[in-house]
């Protein structure tokens, strides 16, 4: 258990290398991550990066009432999970468990250079391949990216075949995708997703430009198109989301783009 600690101002690499979790790297184990101070830090300065506060892949993870703030993915190169990240490519399986957390004014990649295949983006958090639960995190201010064109300015959720997840109860608020050609400013679902009781508000996909999805994207990501199972959001609050700048805008609540199968939607 990691319980009451400060973690600050780290950086994974400042190399030509990608760097994984600026503050913490969390590798195939069983563990809680509780009441914890993760700010500041940096998971790649020279090239790309994944996980600027926590980077988290295989076992099963319970993290709760910590706070998350001011932690950048990269500053080089693509940036994904500027706060936390989960799942990875080593481990098949992660479980996680998120209840509580304060996720604020986090960014994916603050570079304008990108020189890998997919976007930067999920400027909080990204659960990739990962099936848990998201309940009650209040996840606000942060960007996918301040220099290029960005998926996922809050969350960004990709479960794959083999995996699921429940959010609900979540405050996403006042996030931001990134610049022109942007999407998904508060919350990206691809794959099996059931979204509930959420207030989604106050999100923007860009801010200069065209944008798609101000308050959610579905079938959008920083790791490419819809993978998995049907999203489906119930009773939740979108409200007061912008999608596009001074250009084309579509979506202002919701943008729904290709799925593997077709999302479904309560009142």
């Amino acid at each position: 258990m990691l319980t009451n600690n400060v973690v600050q101002s780290n950086t994974a690499t400042s190399g030509a290398a990608t760097g994984n979790g600026g503050g913490l790297y969390l590798s195939n184990i069983t563990a809680t991550l509780s009441s914890n101070v993760i700010a500041t830090n940096t998971a790649g300065k020279g090239k790309e990066g994944c996980g600027g506060g926590v980077y988290a892949e295989g076992g099963i993870l319970t993290v709760h009432d910590n706070t998350v703030e001011g932690n950048v993915a990269s500053t080089a190169d693509r940036g994904v999970g500027g706060g936390l990240r989960f799942g990875g490519v080593t481990y098949t399986r992660t479980l996680v468990t998120l209840t509580g957390n304060r996720i604020r004014s986090n960014i994916g990649s603050a570079a304008a250079t990108n020189t890998a295949g997919f976007r930067s983006g999920a400027g909080g958090l990204e659960l990739w391949l990962t099936s848990g639960t998201v309940n009650g995190n209040t996840i606000t201010g942060n960007t996918g990216a301040t220099a290029q064109a960005a998926y996922c300015g809050g969350v960004a959720i990709h479960t794959g075949s083999n995996a699921a997840v429940n959010f609900s109860g979540n405050t996403v608020a006042a996030n931001v995708a990134g610049p022109d050609g942007s999407a998904g400013g508060g919350l990206c679902l691809n794959g099996a997703t059931t979204a509930s009781g959420n207030t989604i508000r106050a999100n923007r996909a860009t801010t200069t430009g065209a944008g798609r999805g101000g308050g959610v994207a579905l079938g959008l990501g920083p790791q490419g198109t819809a993978v998995g199972g049907p999203v489906t959001l119930d009773g939740n609050t979108i409200q007061s989301n912008t999608a596009g700048a001074t250009g084309d805008g579509r979506g202002g609540g919701v943008y729904i783009s290709r799925q593997v199968a077709p999302p479904t939607a309560s009142p």
